[in-house]
């Protein structure tokens, strides 16, 4: 990944585009010097993403981080809604513990240390309930497997995530009125 990761940095840099959005789904990455995957840290993780994010502010480059959805509990969730298809509860799960196992809390702590980065946070499309994530909201299947989100949810979601990349670009992109 950090070989990757300079060469997109590179090629960023080089492209200077209007805005960076970035999205993850680990908390924890390999500190430097370290290859087994049981050193991985969070803080590692966080300073990466301070790091990179740092960099592209300095190039003149805005940054918004798209919170990581929630991960469910109910593996795979699409088994689950076929084992279950009368009792689609029995696929929900709690939202707080969803947010804890996602890469979200990871991205908030990198956005702390780093004014100016702004956040687009779906948690609340994905799961609208009070406290619980459904696994079909409206006929659709929010997830396709692990945290994936299925494209017929994505596509339904456009509307919120456009409202939300124009609060979070100050209406440079997206539409302020959608999905309101």
């Amino acid at each position: 990944c950090t070989s990757w990761g300079r060469q997109a940095m590179k090629k960023i840099l080089q492209t200077k585009p209007d805005v960076v959005l970035t999205a993850m789904r680990f908390q924890k990455a390999l500190p430097p010097g370290k290859t087994d995957g049981h050193d991985r840290t969070r803080a590692a993780m966080v300073d990466g993403l301070v790091s990179y994010w740092r960099k592209l502010q300095s190039a003149g480059i805005p940054v918004v981080s798209v919170l990581d959805t929630p991960m469910p509990t109910t593996h795979p969730v699409y088994e689950c809604v076929a084992e279950h298809p009368d009792n689609l509860r029995a696929c929900a799960y709690d939202t707080a513990e969803g947010v804890a196992q996602s890469g979200a809390p990871a991205q908030l702590a990198a956005v702390s240390r780093v004014p100016g980065v702004n956040v687009i946070d779906m948690t609340k499309t994905v799961c609208p309930d009070d406290g619980r994530c459904p696994a079909v909201i409206g006929n659709v299947l929010v997830y396709r497997d692990g945290s994936h989100l299925t494209r017929t949810f994505a596509d339904s979601a456009e509307p919120q995530f456009a409202a939300e990349l124009a609060r979070a670009t100050d209406g440079a992109f997206g539409h302020e009125s959608a999905g309101r």
